[in-house]
C-alpha cells in the first residue's frame, strides 16, 4: 500500500474522513485496525433486526469460512446461516475466508478487508449485532481475475462464547478511491449449549368443564430444563375429538428462557390475518383435545427431543351465558384442576354427596396431586357404576322380553293343541254316527 509523505497511508486518511450521518459522529481514528471505522461501515448497511444488507450487485462471493474451536477443532462452513454447536466458555476464531470474484461484475481496484461481529439474544427475542465484539483482518489487494478463488488468512483474535450468543456476522468491505462498499456478507448461526424444552402443565383429562359459545383464556407454561439461552415458542393446536386432523384453533406462547427458567402466560393467536380468533371460543359441545408442542420447528438441538409434546382433554357442555372462561393448566393452587368453577360448585350443591365412613376418620392432608388422582378415581368409579346399572337394566329388559316370548309361544302351543283335540273329537262323533246308521239299516233289512 502506498504511503504518503507524512507516513500515513491513503487508506487510513480515507477512513479518518468518513462520517456516520445517522449518528452525526465524525471519526478521528487513523488506525486501520481500529473498531470505529468498521462500526461505521457496518452501521451504514445495518437493518432493523441487526443483519447487514449486502450490496445490490455482488462482485465478490464468500464461499467458505474456516473456524477453529478451542484452538484444536476446525470447522468449515460452506453455506451462509449454517449452524454450529458450541459450549459456554469455548473459544471461536475465524482462521480463513475463501472468496472469488464475480466474472460478470465491473472491474474495480482497491483493497479488501473483512470484519466480523457476534450477535447476542436480547430479552425481546431480537439478536442485534454487538459492535464491541468486532474482530478484523488485515487489508489485502483483491484478486480481480474472474472466477479465481482467493484464500484470506482470517481475522485477528477470538471470541469466548456464552449463553445467548447465536450468530457471527462477517462483512467483506472494499475500499477504492475515496469510496467504500460492502461487497459480501456471510453469517454463521451458533448454538451455545443444549436446551431441554418441556411443558409445565396438568396433563391428561381436565376437571374443568367449559361452555360452548364463550371464549376461553388458556394459561400454560413451558421451560428450559437444560442449558443455554434461547428464544422459542410453544404451539397449542385444539382438535375436536371426532376429527384429529383439522385444528379448530391454534395459539402460541412465546418467550426467551435461560437454564431452569419458565415462560408462563396465555396462549393467544396474535396473527390478525389468520383464520382463527385471538382466543378460542368452542363452537359446539363435545370433547376436545389440546395438543401442546414446544420448539415445533426443531430450531434448537436439544438434549432430549422426546418430551416436547403434551396433551390435555377437556369437555364442553351446552352454551350458557357468562364471562370469559379461564382454563389454567399450570400446576398449583390456581389451577382449574385444584379449584372448581362456579358451574361446578352449583352442580355439586345440586348433586347429593353422601359421606362415607372413612371420611369420619382423621386423615393426613392431601396434596394437589393426590386430590386430583382421587377425584379421577372417583369419577371412574361413578362412571363404572352407571355403566353397571345400565347393563343391569338392559339385562332385565332382555329377560322380560324373553319371558314374554315364551308365554306367547306356550299360548300358541296350547291353542294349536286345543284345535287338534277339537278336530279329533268331531271326527270320532262323525264315525259313531256312521256306525249307528249302518246298524239301523241292517236291522231294517
Amino acid at each position: 500500500m502506498q504511503l504518503r509523505k507524512d507516513g500515513l497511508s491513503l487508506r487510513a486518511v480515507l477512513l479518518g474522513r468518513r462520517r456516520d450521518r445517522r449518528r452525526n459522529l465524525t471519526t478521528t481514528s487513523r488506525c486501520f485496525e481500529s473498531l470505529e471505522p468498521r462500526l461505521l461501515l457496518s452501521a451504514a448497511s445495518a437493518q432493523s433486526d441487526g443483519s447487514v444488507a449486502a450490496a445490490a450487485a455482488e462482485e465478490f462471493v464468500v464461499s467458505e469460512v474456516h473456524l477453529r474451536v478451542n484452538g484444536d477443532r476446525d470447522i468449515v462452513v460452506t453455506n451462509s446461516y449454517e449452524g454450529i454447536s458450541l459450549r459456554s466458555g469455548d473459544t471461536l476464531q475465524v482462521v480463513g475466508i475463501t472468496y472469488e470474484y464475480n466474472p460478470f461484475a465491473d472491474t474495480h481496484d482497491g483493497v479488501i478487508a473483512f470484519e466480523a461481529y457476534l450477535s447476542r439474544l436480547s430479552e425481546s427475542g431480537r439478536s442485534p449485532i454487538d459492535y464491541t465484539t468486532g474482530r478484523f483482518g488485515a487489508p489485502s489487494t483483491p484478486s480481480l481475475v474472474p472466477g479465481e478463488v482467493v484464500s484470506h488468512p482470517g481475522l485477528d483474535g477470538a471470541w469466548t462464547v456464552a449463553a445467548g450468543d447465536n450468530r457471527i456476522s462477517i462483512s467483506m468491505v472494499r475500499y477504492f478511491g475515496d469510496q467504500s462498499r460492502l461487497e459480501a456478507r456471510f453469517a454463521v448461526n451458533v448454538q451455545v449449549d443444549q436446551p431441554d424444552f418441556q411443558h409445565v402443565l396438568v396433563e391428561g383429562e381436565s376437571r374443568q368443564r367449559l361452555r360452548a359459545e364463550r371464549e376461553v383464556q388458556i394459561t400454560g407454561a413451558w421451560m428450559n430444563n437444560g442449558g443455554g439461552t434461547f428464544h422459542n415458542y410453544s404451539e397449542l393446536d385444539i382438535y375436536n375429538a371426532n376429527d384429529l386432523n383439522t385444528p379448530v384453533w391454534v395459539g402460541v406462547l412465546v418467550g426467551t428462557v435461560g437454564p431452569g427458567e419458565t415462560i408462563q402466560g396465555e396462549y393467544i393467536n396474535p396473527n390478525e390475518s389468520d383464520a382463527f380468533d385471538t382466543r378460542w371460543t368452542p363452537a359446539e359441545r363435545g370433547s376436545y383435545v389440546l395438543k401442546f408442542s414446544v420448539d415445533p420447528e426443531r430450531a434448537a438441538a436439544e438434549s432430549d427431543e422426546s418430551n416436547n409434546a403434551a396433551e390435555v382433554y377437556v369437555s364442553v357442555r351446552k352454551a350458557k351465558r357468562g364471562d370469559t372462561q379461564v382454563l389454567n393448566l399450570v400446576p398449583g393452587p390456581d389451577s382449574n384442576d385444584s379449584r372448581p368453577t362456579d358451574d361446578d360448585e352449583n352442580e355439586q350443591r345440586e348433586r347429593p354427596n353422601p359421606r362415607r365412613p372413612e371420611d369420619e376418620l382423621p386423615r393426613r392432608p392431601e396434596d394437589d396431586t393426590e386430590r386430583r388422582s382421587r377425584g379421577r378415581v372417583e369419577e371412574r368409579e361413578q362412571e363404572e357404576e352407571r355403566e353397571r346399572a345400565n347393563e343391569r337394566e338392559r339385562a332385565e329388559e332382555r329377560e322380560r322380553e324373553r319371558a314374554q316370548r315364551e308365554r306367547e309361544e306356550r299360548a300358541e302351543e296350547r291353542e294349536r293343541e286345543e284345535r287338534r283335540e277339537r278336530g279329533e273329537s268331531r271326527g270320532r262323533e262323525r264315525h259313531a254316527r256312521r256306525v249307528d246308521f249302518r246298524a239301523i239299516a241292517d236291522a231294517s233289512s
